[in-house]
């Protein structure tokens, strides 16, 4: 057996080690880790779906490959299929999403990569996995520096990706960016196994493609490195001056925000606003220079402002951020079980009574007056974006603030801020 093992272990290719390595410090995993790999076919994607399949069979665990079929080409459906094919062949579960099109307008590019990560994190959060694998390697990670460098975008631009993204409840792990694409595809070669190419990465329409006729450009660390003391930076601003509430608001305490350096200020504003305005970019810096420019002014009477759908209302030392009412989603309907999302920003697991169903909405001015005529003190402090549970024409509750009346004790019903972009979530890297 001894002889056996010492066989095994001089055929693994040498990426299993260091795979192994980017592995552990992405955890933790739990004890029987089931991973999701965002896998198209291509040389890449094919790669980090081995090494995560031999990797979570070492742990007692398995992945699941998920192919995003957007139907853009004629081939996509056929690529889809022979990925399965190759899944099935390898013991792999395998299953394709094919998500619906928003209007892309002019960048067919970035929508169908906000559409895949939609999908990707949808599939999780239903089948409750934690983590998804996406493949993008060395030369992914100096090309985004690159177009960032070109566009002149912000500071953290050209730090490029992060190993490491929460998205919408779900961890998007990045285990391969430290290796070139060439590691890759010799890993496969050493597999027998096959791979698509997908023409569009040729296609000089995109400007990746375009990026790939020249020769690869070193990553910038120097950049990573930045960025990471400035997201660790504004993690200990956030500790500081920002109080948030379960129900998706919060305060900023300007005294000590006014305190802090420019720069830092405005960027830990433009991250409060992004993630209580369930959006996934900061807004613009101009726009955020300003709304940062009235919030120091001298200011005697409470003053509004609205950004990213954010409402600011700035008062008393203070200033409240809230989803703006106007931006808050339609109302859901709930009955029986379930395990969903809403407005963005809320994540629910429920259990209703059998014929009972509720309605989850914005508590909105007439939900805090009839709180108020109920005697409820609270009610005025909330503002008129938070969740709450209705039924028939009642506001029944609001979750974390008031216990379920009598005829929904036997429910069980959970509401979490969820936003896409936490504030001050673990740090770039």
């Amino acid at each position: 057996m001894a002889a056996s093992a010492v066989t095994l272990a001089a055929e693994r290719h040498p990426l299993h080690l260091p795979f192994a390595q980017a592995m552990r410090a992405l955890g933790p995993f739990e004890p029987v880790p089931h991973l999701a790999v965002a896998c198209s076919g291509g040389a890449d994607s094919m790669a980090c779906l081995l090494l995560a399949q031999q990797w979570a069979h070492a742990q007692g665990g398995r992945v699941t490959a998920l192919t995003v079929d957007h139907r853009l080409r004629a081939e996509s459906t056929s690529e889809a299929q022979q990925v399965a094919a190759w899944c099935a062949a390898r013991g792999i579960a395998h299953q394709t999403l094919t998500p619906s099109h928003a209007p892309a307008g002019n960048n067919l590019q970035e929508a169908a990569r906000q559409w895949r990560y939609d999908a990707l994190a949808d599939w999780c959060r239903a089948q409750q996995v934690l983590h998804c694998l996406i493949a993008h390697h060395a030369e992914d990670q100096a090309e985004t520096q690159q177009l960032a460098a070109a566009r002149g975008t912000t500071e953290d631009g050209p730090a490029g990706m992060s190993a490491l993204r929460l998205y919408r409840g779900v961890r998007f792990l990045r285990p391969l960016l430290a290796h070139p694409k060439a590691a890759l595809t010799d890993f496969l070669q050493h597999e027998s196994q096959a791979w698509v190419d997908d023409p569009s990465n040729r296609n000089p329409r995109f400007a990746r493609a375009r990026l790939r006729q020249h020769a690869p450009q070193p990553v910038d660390h120097a950049a990573r490195d930045a960025r990471i003391a400035r997201e660790r930076a504004l993690a200990e601003a956030a500790a500081a001056c920002v109080r948030l509430h379960p129900l998706g608001h919060g305060w900023l305490d300007l005294a000590s925000w006014g305190a802090l350096p420019e720069a830092l200020a405005t960027q830990l504003l433009a991250d409060l606003l992004t993630s209580i305005g369930g959006q996934i970019h900061r807004p613009r810096a101009a726009h955020t220079y300003r709304l940062a420019d009235a919030l120091r002014s001298p200011a005697h009477t409470p003053q509004r402002h609205t950004l990213h759908h954010c409402l600011i209302v700035r008062s008393n030392g203070t200033a409240l951020i809230a989803r703006e009412p106007a931006r808050v989603a339609p109302p859901m309907l709930l009955h029986g079980r379930g395990n969903t999302a809403w407005d963005g920003r809320f994540r629910l697991h429920y259990a209703l009574p059998a014929g009972i169903t509720l309605q989850l909405r914005a508590l909105g001015a007439d939900g805090k007056h009839a709180l108020r005529a109920r005697g409820v003190a609270w009610a005025a402090t909330l503002p008129a974006s938070a969740p709450s549970l209705w039924h028939l024409d009642a506001c029944l509750f609001v979750p974390h603030m008031e216990e379920s009346p009598a005829m929904l004790q036997s429910a069980r019903l959970k509401v979490g801020f969820a936003p896409a972009k936490p504030l001050a979530a673990r740090s770039f890297w």
